[in-house]
């Protein structure tokens, strides 16, 4: 591995000006240049969860019971200097298999960070940013207590609720840290990265065109923050996005004809979204909250976007390695056009008990009911849903 890593100069580079250029990346990179002079391994870690689930449809009278691998995360990590690491995530969902067709693959991160002082950094790359208290760790399911955990970070139910309409999963660049008072620390991030309008194999095929997938087609870019306080027992913050996005563009030349409008008066629509976090400990109780809004501001009243999410958990540590919780979890998400109108609520209160049987095993089980209205172009369908999941968290 050695002779893989080691560096070769082309035979037309003098030796003067090779020595500049090490001096010149040793002066601008001082850390990275430090980096060379030390190899270190690469870490592998991950997490998974597996799960046996039952559902009971009170209104169409179906069962369902089934197994299921719920998600497995694999980690690479490699500490390139002092104060320069690398990072790799990859995640399945669902019993993966490509040759089945079950589940989802996924690169979810893959970054460098460059620690900027003792409480301050700077990632660039493919990165889950800080958005409230749950999107950057809620891939780390040994140490939530839920086998059903919070709608829109269950990466499971994607397929059914869209997980990225609610809080961003991709970021490029984010700079952030906290800043130590006497009270309590301050939390703060801002990152930039991709807006919602990335190419796909689907919009090929609906073009018929042969454009290159996983790239923003639009000119603006998704801009984010979050700013908190945290203590030893409290923590709260504020998030927020903005981003431009082409949502209609399925149905924008449709909509633009029945109103006599251009077709791009419907592009490059502005999304905001706005989110709050609240957690505390007390002695042997802890609680967790958030929310989210999605809208979109239009500056014409043909396009009408209303997403809302929140989830407050109570728990109690019932003993060193047992934690008991209930929860109420919904989701609202409404899209009028003058032709078209969707609207889902889904309302689930939920309880469960998770038991630390070791530091790499935690055993989990948990009752949810739900309760889906889902109405569309007057069609409306209800949902009533009793589920039963039992899950084991193992920390590879």
């Amino acid at each position: 591995m050695d002779n893989v890593h080691s560096q070769t100069h082309p035979r037309n580079r003098t030796p003067l000006a090779c020595c500049l250029i090490a001096l010149l990346a040793a002066s601008c990179f001082p850390h990275f240049a430090t980096a060379q002079s030390v190899r270190r391994p690469i870490e592998v870690f991950g997490y998974f969860q597996n799960g046996f689930e039952q559902q009971y449809d009170t209104q169409s009278k179906r069962r369902s019971t089934t197994f299921v691998m719920q998600q497995l995360n694999l980690f690479f990590q490699k500490e390139l200097g002092n104060d320069l690491t690398s990072f790799v995530n990859f995640e399945t969902v669902n019993s993966f298999s490509s040759y089945r067709r079950w589940g989802a693959f996924n690169l979810e991160e893959a970054w460098l960070r460059y620690r900027t002082g003792r409480s301050s950094n700077i990632k660039v790359g493919l990165q889950i940013p800080i958005f409230n208290n749950l999107n950057e760790i809620s891939n780390r399911t040994p140490i939530l207590p839920y086998a059903l955990r919070p709608l829109v970070y269950e990466t499971s139910f994607n397929e059914i609720i869209p997980n990225e309409e609610y809080v961003p999963n991709r970021a490029f660049v984010q700079y952030y840290g906290f800043h130590q008072t006497d009270l309590a620390k301050i939390d703060y991030a801002a990152y930039l990265g991709n807006g919602p309008n990335i190419n796909g194999g689907y919009d090929n095929d609906q073009t018929e065109n042969s454009l290159r997938t996983g790239v923003d087609t639009s000119q603006t870019v998704l801009v984010g923050a979050r700013v908190g306080l945290r203590s030893s027992h409290v923590k709260v913050g504020l998030s927020g996005t903005l981003e431009h996005t082409n949502l209609l563009k399925v149905v924008d030349t449709e909509l633009a004809e029945a109103l006599d409008i251009p077709t791009s008066d419907l592009l490059d629509l502005t999304q905001v979204r706005l989110g709050g976090d609240f957690s505390a400990e007390y002695r042997s109780f802890e609680i967790e909250s958030e929310f989210i809004m999605v809208r979109i501001k239009d500056p014409s009243p043909v396009v009408s976007l209303r997403r809302t999410f929140y989830y407050v958990m109570l728990g109690k540590w019932l003993g060193e390695r047992t934690f008991g919780f209930v929860s109420m979890m919904s989701t609202f998400d409404k899209f009028d056009t003058p032709i078209v109108f969707q609207l889902a609520d889904v309302d689930v209160p939920t309880f469960g008990v998770a038991v630390h049987l070791s530091d790499a095993l935690t055993a989990k089980g948990q009752y949810a009911y739900a309760m889906v209205n889902v109405e569309e172009d007057l069609r409306i369908h209800k949902e009533r849903l009793h589920y039963f999941a039992f899950a084991l968290s193992v920390v590879l």
